[in-house]
């Protein structure tokens, strides 16, 4: 990093993305997300902000990050600390672009104008629904649909210059064709203007198998973008493989005891990106039967 050289290969991408989980909670229960499927809750962690601090310091000396993520397999709206972690970011990076995921049931007015005036460039609300029980059986949201739609709208309206989006993942037979009809009539797509987006259905590096009418591996495709392109960072500390590997199958290092340049140059790191540079993913077992989108 920062020197281009035959061993680092920063020049596999010319922009990275840092992306910190700060917490390890969530407040619903995705059936696409191993957050559940793992058929247990996760053990409550935070990441130290004494740790937070000292990776941000870092990244903000490194042209090559060019975006920053402030979540991981968590809902980062329940950390209460997170506007002060992203107002800090842009700090000390102003030309970051800032990018934040939420389910949305914690976007308060008063919560989505903090995140403005702290520096956040785009949000994205996961809603993944177009009706009340579908979104209750898909994200285990009691009565919530009605309420987040509310919280979007809001947002929407009152964007400034931010940049709002909302996604749903296609997960049929649950989330069907006509239903993305119906999400990008209520959304628009942001292809063409609107805030809509339809996400593709991934099975998270195989810790999770989705339904075979909606689920074809993408073994034709060997390198990876998330893999090239993304820094990874647990709640603890850990650089894992990339944002699919949440519970790190795979680590390049650990951020208490190392720099982000020592580990992102680290032999193990460099040889895993060389391989997704040179169409072998496959040669790596945790990618091999990703759907790596």
């Amino acid at each position: 990093m920062d020197e281009r050289s035959e061993t680092t290969y920063p020049e596999v991408i010319d922009q990275l993305w840092l992306q910190i989980e700060t917490t390890s909670v969530c407040n619903a229960g995705c059936s696409f997300c191993p957050y559940t499927t793992e058929g247990k809750l996760r053990e409550v962690k935070k990441m130290p902000d004494e740790l937070f601090y000292k990776i941000v310091d870092e990244a903000a000396t490194i042209p090559q990050i060019a975006r920053f993520y402030p979540l991981g397999l968590n809902e980062p709206l329940l950390d209460p600390r997170l506007v002060r972690f992203i107002n800090y970011y842009h700090s000390k990076a102003p030309h970051v672009y800032i990018m934040l995921y939420t389910n949305g049931l914690l976007l308060t007015e008063q919560m989505f104008e903090n995140l403005k005036a702290a520096g956040l460039s785009c949000l994205v609300i996961s809603l993944n629904a177009v009706r009340a029980e579908q979104h209750e059986k898909i994200m285990a949201m009691r009565g919530k649909f009605d309420r987040i739609c509310r919280n979007i709208d809001y947002a929407i309206a009152n964007r400034g210059t931010m940049k709002v989006e909302v996604h749903s993942t296609m997960t049929r037979p649950d989330f069907t064709d006509d239903d993305a009809t119906d999400f990008f009539y209520r959304w628009g797509d942001v292809r063409f203007g609107g805030h809509g987006m339809i996400i593709a259905y991934t099975n998270w590096a195989e810790q999770i198998t989705p339904p075979p009418e909606s689920y074809r591996p993408l073994y034709t495709v060997e390198g990876c973008y998330r893999a090239l392109g993304s820094i990874y960072v647990t709640c603890e500390g850990k650089v894992t493989a990339c944002c699919l590997d949440p519970f790190g199958k795979m680590t390049f290092g650990d951020l208490n005891k190392q720099s982000l340049r020592d580990v992102y140059n680290g032999d193990k790191y460099v040889e895993f990106r060389r391989l997704h540079s040179e169409n072998r993913a496959n040669e790596v077992d945790i990618c091999r039967f990703c759907t790596r989108v």
